[in-house]
């Protein structure tokens, strides 16, 4: 029977998408110390010192640092970004490349590398302070970086040259931008107006870790230094390059405070406001290096805060406190995050200084503004920390393949990507957990899945026992609804489209439905490109339209603005 509609026919539909992402708990490396030294800077035995050469704690280094692929790149196999070889200010002729540029003109030249596809890729970035940061090997000097890399143009004579730039500028101080000093790994800052060189970066495979976000959200103009617009900018307030961090990023526990980005916990307050054990004699915070070891065996004694596992956190625990959007890591910590207090002063880290002879004993934090330092004996303040409610994670990496398009979201959440994002991010889940993938395609057929444990249908089931790359294949589909008068073998995906092309008295034709045929969409019918616009739609075709086998499925919003459509093997839901 057909059925001529001459008022519209309304009805709603509500598909709902998951698309926030629960960041989870990351990794983080080691600092590459294996040594421990006295305050002299003599090498001691490590054995209950407690240094960071005695615990080495994090995710181990891969035994092969970096890949050198040959063509001018080189793949860092820790964290999965890959560097150009050449460090110092690389490029096209026509970017004008090598030596040192002002941070405005750095980001410029990136911008010329991926307008030319510079080493075939136009997604060079500047790199943000924890990427550039992340090639520092705090036992080597000049440069910094491990033994064997395969990099070129590193170290220099002009000191102020080996200072490379970072997207991430110094809230607070927006003249000024983050860098590292590859003469021995220091983060510190430099005026936008100087000129130093840039070390482009771009997303690579996956690493055995994935970095954090700095927490920069905001950009800044060059010129007036005021908050401007991120995009375009290659800023890291535009890029948000890195692990997105939980929310909340710190649970309070009380008398402690647990990252939830981290798992390490850290006391809610400094010793001295924490309830001190008497018995350990913690008249002042600041202390010299030899000391905090001493006050820390004590902490543990006493069973500080109820535990005694308590230790001086190595140099890349200490920085995970950072938030670069704040102008002070300390202040964030008491103002917006539960801490009870966190002085914005200078802070040992357990990792030695062994790449300054002249400048013993250890590398420490500043936490008025998130910089570092090599120190020596003078007293400095120290903060506790714990392995807390660490969980060992591995690395999750989705990839697409084929000529179709879709989405895949996990369970539990990590990872919502659509095949159509190339910035589509890895996740990291718990070490041991199981992970369940779902493909839905858009408009096209799903080819399958490769690398899972077990698939079902569109799902993809992954346990996570080391890093995992899965790939989701979208095919494309063949036409789901046909004019013929245009064509019986070229169609349309879309009834909107198909209907956008008629003309009156036109007759479209659409498959039967099935799991991949049904219209999910809502149609208007307006007139199309010719009036009066009078239609019919036809439902329930086979594939190749000469024969009906059923009925055809819309499930959206159907409105006729003007003219008529008659249908037959439709149902609308």
């Amino acid at each position: 029977m057909k059925t001529r509609f001459s008022l519209a026919v309304l009805f709603s539909l509500a598909v709902l998408y998951p698309h926030s992402s629960q960041a989870s708990t990351i990794q983080l490396p080691k600092t590459g110390m294996t040594t421990c030294y006295d305050a002299d800077g003599t090498v001691i035995a490590c054995s209950g010192t407690e240094q960071d050469g005695e615990l080495q704690l994090g995710i181990a280094w891969p035994a092969q640092r970096f890949s050198d692929h040959g063509d001018g790149t080189v793949t860092d196999n820790l964290t999965g970004l890959t560097w150009t070889r050449d460090a110092r200010t690389p490029g096209p002729s026509q970017c004008n490349p090598g030596g040192n540029k002002t941070w405005s003109s750095a980001l410029s030249h990136v911008a010329c590398m991926n307008s030319y596809v510079y080493l075939g890729s136009a997604s060079w970035r500047m790199p943000n302070i924890n990427e550039i940061r992340s090639l520092v090997d705090v036992t080597r000097s000049f440069p910094s970086l491990a033994s064997g890399h395969p990099f070129t143009n590193v170290n220099v004579i002009d000191t102020a040259s080996n200072h490379f730039w970072s997207s991430t500028t110094m809230t607070g101080f927006p003249g000024l931008a983050f860098d590292i000093y590859m003469g021995n790994g220091i983060l510190g800052s430099t005026n936008k107006n100087d000129s130093l060189p840039v070390w482009p970066v771009r997303d690579g495979t996956a690493g055995a870790i994935q970095l954090p976000r700095t927490g920069q959200t905001t950009c800044y103009d060059p010129a007036s230094l005021l908050e401007t617009s991120c995009v375009g900018t290659g800023q890291d307030g535009e890029l948000l390059k890195g692990a997105n961090w939980q929310n909340p990023r710190f649970t309070n526990n009380g008398t402690t405070m647990t990252d939830n980005l981290t798992g390490l916990m850290w006391p809610a307050a400094d010793v001295i406001s924490n309830n001190p054990p008497p018995e350990c004699n913690i008249m002042d915070m600041k202390l010299t290096w030899d000391d905090t070891f001493i006050k820390m065996a004590c902490l543990n004694t006493q069973n500080y805060l109820g535990h005694n596992d308590w230790r001086l956190p190595n140099f890349n625990e200490m920085s995970s406190l950072f938030n670069r959007e704040e102008p002070s890591p300390a202040s964030w910590l008491t103002t917006s995050q539960g801490f009870q207090s966190f002085l914005a002063d200078s802070y040992w880290t357990s990792t030695p200084n062994i790449v300054d002879p002249l400048l013993l004993t250890a590398r420490a934090i500043n936490m008025a503004d998130g910089t570092d330092f090599t120190a020596s004996t003078k007293g400095l303040y120290f903060v506790p920390v714990r392995a807390g409610n660490y969980v060992p994670s591995s690395l999750l990496t989705l990839a697409f393949s084929g000529t179709g398009s879709g989405d895949v979201n996990s369970n539990p959440a990590g990872i919502n990507c659509s095949s159509s994002d190339l910035s589509c991010q890895p996740a990291i889940f718990p070490t041991g957990s199981t992970v369940i993938l779902t493909a839905t395609p858009s408009l096209s057929g799903f080819g399958g899945w490769t690398g899972c444990d077990s698939v079902n249908g569109t799902a993809c089931t992954v346990t996570m026992n080391a890093p995992r790359t899965v790939t989701a294949t979208f095919t494309t589909l063949p036409p789901r609804v046909i004019n013929p008068r245009i064509s019986t073998s070229q169609g349309y995906q879309t009834l909107q489209s198909a209907f956008n092309a008629a003309l009156s008295a036109d007759t479209l034709k659409a498959l039967t439905t099935t799991s991949q045929t049904e219209f999910i969409e809502n149609l208007t019918v307006n007139g199309g490109i010719q009036s009066p616009y009078n239609l019919t739609l036809l439902g329930g075709y086979e594939s190749t339209f000469n024969t009906i086998t059923g009925a055809t499925t819309i499930q959206g919003q159907l409105t006729i603005q003007t003219g008529s459509l008659t249908v037959d093997k439709i149902a609308i839901r």
